[in-house]
């Protein structure tokens, strides 16, 4: 994903925003759209590597539903 920076007059305008809006030039004319992220102010993980993306497929470790719960009733990781 490309990142692009705003100046903090544009970002304390967006930080208002509380549901999408149309992003305009001066004469109106649409470039995009903005949305508020539920995550904003919260960091999120990276995104997986390729190389990582690659050994899930490669080895994928499954389980039943019936061992899914008790894993999760145990406390134990999946």
């Amino acid at each position: 994903m490309v990142k692009l920076p705003l100046d903090e007059t544009t970002l304390s305008k967006l930080r208002e925003v509380k549901q999408r809006v149309e992003v305009t030039d001066l004469e109106g004319r649409i470039v995009g759209y903005f949305e508020p992220s539920i995550y904003a102010g919260h960091v999120l993980p990276p995104e997986p590597s390729e190389e990582e993306l690659d050994e899930a497929e490669s080895d994928p470790v499954t389980y039943s539903l019936g061992e899914v719960w008790e894993k999760i009733h145990r406390g134990e990781q999946l």
